[in-house]
């Protein structure tokens, strides 16, 4: 029996290895299809222990709102259960409520279960909580940060070198007396000891703001910046109302009837008024955890303001075991405005 004779018996004719080539070909770009359609922005993750910023920070985003619900339904509870869990230098309660605790337990756990080379430092202890609570997080990027990394790129760094502070309650004091305009839930994103990205959320009104690097803004974030020097000759100073210390005697006296004091609970809400241009400046003259600032210093120093101790160093967030500023800060919503603000205030 001929060759030909056999290739028409099994159904193969003179053509066969052009055919052949083009099943191989047809298989090879199904399969290259499917390669690169997982490679989408919303699924990509980075090699190894290396991670994508925008992860991180879309992780943190679906963990703040969830946390956020979590603060507002224990409200009350968290209210009536709340427990002093030490004193300040100046001999205040510290409170913590239930809804400081369950909060943390959504975000300390979630956020160590999805990044475990990152270092995570919460306000509140992970002893507190044996287990997280499970989140059911979506792998899709938020639209925001696709047209963030689609403008202007995204990063990828060792998980060893990021820290994540988390807040999981500011304002507990207000929170307790329910004014609720000032809680918020806040993560920051710091990178060798350099906050690069802020997020923030309040879950009473249901609004979250956030800031990557200079270039990377949530649109509610961009929509409440004001960016104009104000006309007014009196400067708005927003003070602690629980932790003033001494700052209201050194304002009046630094500026006298050239500053108008707005006393305020929450240390991300502060911040915030620096953003929307309701004040001038923050002072705080008394210890400050860094999970209460680190946030709104990494909003600030990439809108163009800037926060300092009042020794008028620059905070590092790098080591968690150190994590009290002693000697409290000053913020400005303009950076421009920082050295003549300091050189007044006499401490």
């Amino acid at each position: 029996m001929s060759k030909s004779e056999v290739a028409d018996m099994i159904g193969v004719g003179r053509y066969t290895r052009r055919q052949v080539a083009h099943v191989f070909l047809g298989g090879f770009l199904v399969i290259m299809l499917f390669v690169l359609g997982s490679r989408n922005t919303s699924t990509m993750h980075a090699p190894s222990d290396d991670v994508r910023v925008s992860e991180v920070i879309n992780i943190g985003l679906q963990l703040l709102k969830e946390a956020g619900k979590t603060v507002v339904v224990h409200r009350y509870e968290g209210v009536q259960a709340k427990k002093v869990k030490g004193l300040t230098k100046e001999g205040k309660k510290e409170f913590v409520t239930q809804g400081d605790l369950k909060s943390h337990r959504i975000l300390y756990g979630n956020l160590q279960a999805t990044f475990p080379g990152i270092n995570i430092v919460s306000e509140e202890h992970d002893g507190d909580y044996p287990s997280a609570q499970s989140v059911a997080l979506s792998g899709a990027l938020d639209e925001e940060l696709v047209e963030a990394i689609t403008k202007n790129g995204d990063s990828i760094v060792s998980q060893s070198d990021l820290t994540v502070w988390i807040d999981p309650l500011d304002a507990t004091q207000e929170y307790t007396e329910l004014l609720d305009q000032y809680v918020t839930v806040m993560m920051c994103v710091v990178f060798k000891g350099q906050p690069i990205a802020g997020l923030m959320h309040f879950p009473f009104e249901g609004v979250t703001f956030w800031q990557w690097r200079e270039h990377h803004f949530s649109k509610s974030f961009s929509d409440v910046a004001v960016r104009k020097k104000s006309r007014s000759r009196v400067l708005k100073a927003i003070v602690s109302r629980s932790h003033a210390g001494e700052v209201n005697r050194t304002l009046h006296r630094t500026f006298g009837k050239n500053v108008r004091v707005i006393p305020a609970g929450g240390a991300g809400y502060k911040v915030m008024q620096l953003v929307n241009g309701r004040a001038d400046m923050y002072v705080h003259s008394t210890a400050i955890k860094k999970w209460d600032i680190c946030v709104g210093d990494s909003m600030l120093r990439h809108v163009g303001g800037k926060m300092a101790t009042l020794q008028g160093e620059l905070l590092d967030y790098r080591d968690p075991a150190k994590f009290i500023v002693t000697d409290g800060f000053l913020a400005v919503a303009r950076r421009s405005a920082f050295d003549d603000i300091y050189n007044k205030l006499t401490y």
